[in-house]
């Protein structure tokens, strides 16, 4: 019968995750499985280090765990990385659960550990029965059918070497080797979603069949082949729907109403852009509106326009910054390279052909000029005309949706506007037979 080490360098092998001469990053907490894992290194001769996070949040006890796997350290005679968090702080600045605080903490410190120390992989002490518990936490989230798919045993530079034993027999393995281990006292405690469907949802489960944990492992398996059945499709419908333009995302409205996609679909299609489901049908109720309506997530802005979904990431905090420029300018870095020329009106002079550069009669300016966004009621007096025109009239005519309207700049001289930059200046601020003193800006790609 295979033994516990057998079986632990027979998945290193079947699913590659490292070899002789690959240095392995062990994240130890203390905790039973992690000391099984560690244990079983030992055995193999792969290079290892160990890191532990200590999060702060069990006082002594937190203490206690950094201390023993100090101790496990100098056993092994291996380089140790130990960071400790204020995690409750970083939880409350993010507005997120400590589980998910923790999460991001520990992983986002591995992964620059393993880039500044060169270590090839990270690997987790994650076991059988973390699978199972998994999936019945995704599936009460409502995560979809990825979150059906369960743990894989290699992710990146993450991997999971422990996944082929269970809790029991990771149990048998630490007690028949007499191995010492740090028991975490918040296992227990129900309040934490996964302890609940550990200590309390499973064994009831296991009361209808004493195999749910082998069953539902199975079932992810399952999962997982129809999720990347189901995933190269979603990726064919996303190339087929967009049509990008530069760093923006268009998505056809035509082609969403020819398909008849179901809400289920174009959530999985729109997934990367963080909607939720009832985004979703927002959206899908929107199509055959008028063009307008805007729907946001934390890292992007949809526009419902004519005929695309247009999705661009949220605005970065320069947009609502105002840049100036002085008489002493001579050019510009943010929120867009432009050069400035301040020159007197001579008889070479030649009006500019085209919009990225334009030509102002200087003594008509009142410094400092000033680069901002445009704003509801912002209007102008068109080049070539007397009359005013708003500048939400202006934007219309040249069929500009609204993202594109947020991106574009106003140049202003005492709060009236002298140039829609790329586009059109005043009237009132052209070149005339009279001027003298001229200020010419030019954008640079």
């Amino acid at each position: 019968m295979p033994t516990m080490l057998d079986r632990f360098q027979d998945f290193i092998r079947e699913h590659n995750l490292g070899r002789q001469d690959q240095e392995v990053l062990l994240t130890i907490s203390g905790g039973i499985d992690s000391v099984t894992m560690l244990d079983l290194y030992r055995q193999t001769g792969i290079p290892y280090a160990i890191a532990h996070c200590n999060f702060g949040l069990r006082g002594e006890e937190s203490d206690g765990d950094e201390a023993f796997v100090r101790q496990l350290a100098a056993a092994h005679q291996c380089r140790l990385f130990v960071q400790s968090f204020d995690t409750k702080a970083y939880c409350g600045e993010k507005n997120i659960s400590i589980q998910m605080g923790a999460r991001e903490l520990r992983y986002g410190w591995f992964e620059e550990l393993a880039v500044r120390e060169g270590f090839d992989l990270i690997a987790t002490a994650h076991n059988r029965n973390d699978v199972a518990e998994t999936m019945l936490l995704n599936l009460i989230r409502g995560t979809g059918l990825k979150g059906l798919t369960g743990m894989a045993p290699l992710k990146g530079k993450i991997i999971r070497p422990l996944l082929f034993a269970s809790r029991e027999e990771i149990t048998g393995y630490v007690q028949a080797n007499r191995l010492s281990y740090r028991e975490d006292s918040s296992n227990s405690d129900i309040k934490y979603q996964r302890n609940l469907i550990r200590n309390k949802i499973i064994p009831e489960m296991e009361t209808i069949n004493p195999s749910v944990v082998d069953t539902l492992i199975q079932e992810s398996r399952i999962f997982d082949s129809s999720y990347k059945i189901y995933h190269q499709r979603i990726e064919q419908l996303r190339q087929a729907l967009n049509e990008p333009d530069g760093q923006i995302s268009r998505f056809s409205i035509a082609k969403i109403l020819s398909l008849r996609l179901t809400p289920t679909l174009l959530f999985d299609v729109l997934q990367p852009y963080g909607l939720s489901f009832s985004d979703i049908s927002d959206i899908l109720g929107s199509l055959t509106g008028e063009a307008g309506k805007l729907f946001y997530t934390d890292g992007y802005v949809i526009l419902k326009d004519r005929n695309y979904l247009i999705i661009e990431e949220r605005n970065k905090p320069e947009h609502e910054e105002m840049f100036t420029i002085t008489p002493e300018s001579k050019a510009l870095e943010r929120p867009f390279r432009m050069k400035i020329l301040h020159s007197r009106k001579d008889d070479t002079f030649r009006l500019p052909t085209d919009n990225m550069t334009v030509a102002l009669d200087a003594e008509k300016l009142c410094f400092p000029l000033k680069l901002r966004h445009w704003k509801e009621g912002d209007y102008f007096f068109p080049l070539g005309m007397k009359g005013r025109k708003k500048l939400s009239d202006f934007f219309t005519d040249k069929k500009i949706n609204l993202l594109q309207k947020n991106r574009i700049w106003i140049l202003e001289s005492a709060e009236e506007i002298v140039w829609i930059v790329g586009m059109q200046i005043d009237d009132r601020y052209k070149v005339s037979p009279q001027t003298k003193k001229m200020i010419t800006l030019s954008l640079i790609d």
